[in-house]
């Protein structure tokens, strides 16, 4: 008998001592719950959490702004360097835009070096990996390119404004037309498809979108998405260039937000930048100034007299003798014609599609109330606009110095 309770004893004390763990247990989550809800009131807290993102952004937009200080750096440093390598090396001269271009190169490792050096005690947040379907990121690439084009007219005639009472024609400034220019044969074409159509995007995606995507992102993709396209159109120095490539890095912004992944928005990068040398080689170096000059003007006489057939007689005569310029022409009014198909179809299938586009942007954290304005507005940011403002100035002042309208005017005087 004193056996049987002794057992028994021993069953009611093991109960005890598991009600007691059991209690223990329940007291633990009980006070881990309330010490969750205390930890989140006070992350949550209004005033706290609105001066938490002012700082964020701040600090974020302070470090960015060392890219900026690079770039200036670079306009005024690199010329000079370049200046000096052709005095002293005959090399340098005959090959001036090739040389120009491996530093423009090597200039965006250094600045992509900069700007992570300076973002490395930044708090980063990186979009989560997803694939888009091969289709919808076609039809996101396509009607974005066709509002990136409806940007670039927007900038191209602000630019024509903006010049205009100095009478002062931007075509006859523009150096990267003038390095296209340089390169008249298909060996020099392809040197600038592989640094200005390949590097270049390269290099520019991982700067404007990896690196500043992922050091604006902690309060949601809607501010990272506004810096990076802002910050990208900006730095093209031009208010030609500066819309469409606002428009362009939108969209690239768009596409790694949602996808994550960099390798989608470096292929679109390139292919935009690759068939606008194309194009631009065609139409500027391959084709002679002789015959551009008189499909002008028989375009000029069809517009006015309407007379097809004399229009299409002289065009024959003058490339009876000239096959080679017949081909390129007919190349170049191809793409032409393709490209504005392309971007009228586009048009309308943007305008039928922004349903999709609407459902694409739900799926992104678009980020907290007030994000986008404190990322665009702080110190740092302002301090930001103040170097794209003297990059602004410097590039059109410097290109106005090299102007045949310069030359005209300061002969004049």
């Amino acid at each position: 008998m004193s056996y049987i309770e002794n057992e028994e004893s021993t069953e009611v004390e093991k109960m005890a001592d598991v009600e007691n763990e059991e209690s223990t247990e329940a007291v633990t989550e009980n006070l881990t719950d309330v010490e969750k809800e205390e930890s989140t009131t006070e992350v949550e807290n209004p005033k706290e959490k609105e001066a938490a993102m002012k700082r964020y952004f701040t600090l974020s937009s302070l470090r960015l702004l060392a890219l900026w200080i690079a770039a200036l750096l670079a306009q005024v440093v690199l010329p000079i360097l370049l200046a000096i390598a052709v005095m002293k090396n005959s090399f340098v001269g005959k090959h001036y835009y090739e040389v120009a271009l491996v530093a423009s190169f090597l200039l965006d490792l250094i600045m992509f070096g900069v700007i992570n050096l300076a973002m490395i005690k930044n708090e980063k947040s990186k979009p989560e990996k997803m694939k888009m379907p091969l289709g919808k990121l076609l039809l996101v690439f396509w009607c974005g390119y066709v509002f990136a084009t409806i940007f670039s007219i927007i900038g191209n005639n602000a630019n024509e404004a903006l010049l205009a009472p100095f009478g002062y024609d931007w075509t006859e400034t523009n150096v990267s037309l003038d390095m296209i220019s340089i390169f008249s044969t298909f060996g020099g074409m392809m040197f600038e498809i592989v640094f200005f159509g390949i590097l270049g995007p390269l290099m520019e995606e991982l700067i404007f979108r990896k690196t500043i995507i992922d050091n604006f992102s902690k309060y949601g993709m809607g501010a990272a998405i506004l810096v990076s396209s802002v910050t990208f159109g900006l730095f093209h120095g031009n208010v030609s260039q500066c819309f469409m490539a606002m428009a362009l890095g939108a969209v690239f912004a768009y596409v790694y937000s949602l996808t994550g992944k960099i390798w989608y928005s470096v292929a679109m990068h390139i292919i935009v930048n690759v068939y606008n040398i194309v194009t631009a080689m065609i139409a500027m170096s391959f084709v002679s100034d002789e015959t551009t000059q008189m499909m002008d003007e028989l375009v000029y006489e069809f517009y006015q007299s309407s007379d097809f057939t004399t229009c299409a007689n002289a065009m024959a005569n003058y490339f009876s003798d000239k096959p080679d310029q017949l081909v390129l022409v007919a190349i170049d009014s191809v793409l032409g014609i393709v490209f504005n198909a392309v971007l009228i179809v586009g048009f309308f299938v943007l305008l039928a599609n922004i349903k999709k586009f609407v459902r694409f942007r739900r799926s992104i954290n678009l980020g907290e109330k007030g994000a986008k304005t404190y990322a665009m507005f702080n110190v740092g940011m302002v301090l930001c606009y103040v170097c794209a403002f003297l990059l602004f100035a410097f590039n059109y002042v410097m290109d106005f110095l090299n102007s045949p309208f310069a030359e005209k005017l300061f002969l004049k005087n």
